[in-house]
C-alpha cells in the first residue's frame, strides 16, 4: 500500500489505483472485513480517484471508508476528515445542501475533540469553498483567513499557505473588501519570492 501511495503522490494514478486494488485483494484474504486498514485503503483509493477527477468513484470509496470507521472507536478525527472529503466531492457535483450537511457533521466532531487537530483545516477549506459557491463571500473570506493563519502557525509560509491566501483574496474581492483582497494577494505572492 505504501508504494501505491507514493505512486499517487507522484500523480502516477493508474498505477497507484492498480496497486491499491492488489492490496485490497490481499487484505480480503488476510484481514477481517472490519479491519481499520480497509478504511485507510479506501480513503487512499478515494484520494487517488479525486486526483484523477473521478469524483463519483472517490465519493463511493470515502463512503466505504466511513461505513467502516463509524463501527470503530477512537477514530473521531478520521470520521470527521472522511465527512469533509465527502463534502468536497458533493461540492464538485454542485450538491451544495448535501455538502453542507456533511461539512457540519465534520465541524461538530472536530469541535468536540480535544486539542488542535491539523486535519480540521480541511473543514476550513471546504467551508470557504461552500460559502463562496453560495455567494456568501465575506463568510468564505473568513474561513480562508482562519485557514491561512492556521497553516502559517503550523507550517510557516508554505505553498499551502499561499493557496489559502489566494483563495482569501478572491473571496475578499468578491465581497468588495478590496484592501484586504490586495493584502492577501501580496501575502500569497511573498511565498514565491
Amino acid at each position: 500500500m505504501n508504494y501505491a501511495t507514493a505512486k499517487s503522490a507522484f500523480r502516477e494514478l493508474t498505477e497507484a489505483l492498480s496497486l491499491y486494488r492488489r492490496a485490497e485483494a490481499v487484505y480480503r484474504e488476510l484481514l477481517p472485513a472490519s479491519d481499520y486498514r480497509f478504511a485507510s485503503l479506501y480513503n487512499n483509493m478515494a484520494q487517488a480517484m479525486l486526483k484523477s477527477n473521478d469524483v463519483k468513484g472517490a465519493a463511493d470509496h470515502f463512503a466505504k471508508s466511513l461505513s467502516l470507521l463509524e463501527k470503530m472507536t477512537d477514530v473521531e478525527s478520521e470520521i470527521a476528515t472522511c465527512n469533509t472529503n465527502m463534502a468536497f466531492c458533493l461540492l464538485a457535483e454542485k450538491r451544495l445542501d448535501e455538502a453542507r450537511v456533511r461539512l457540519e457533521r465534520a465541524e461538530a466532531i472536530f469541535r468536540a475533540l480535544p486539542g488542535d487537530d491539523p486535519h480540521c483545516d480541511s473543514t476550513l477549506s471546504c467551508r470557504g469553498q461552500l460559502e463562496y459557491l453560495l455567494g456568501r463571500y465575506a463568510e468564505s473570506a473568513e474561513a480562508y483567513r482562519e485557514l491561512a493563519s492556521n497553516i502559517e502557525r503550523r507550517f510557516g509560509r508554505s505553498p499551502n499557505y499561499a493557496a489559502a491566501c489566494r483563495n482569501c483574496a478572491k473571496a475578499c474581492a468578491a465581497a468588495g473588501l478590496d484592501p484586504e483582497a490586495a493584502r492577501y494577494r501580496r501575502l500569497a505572492e511573498s511565498v514565491n519570492k
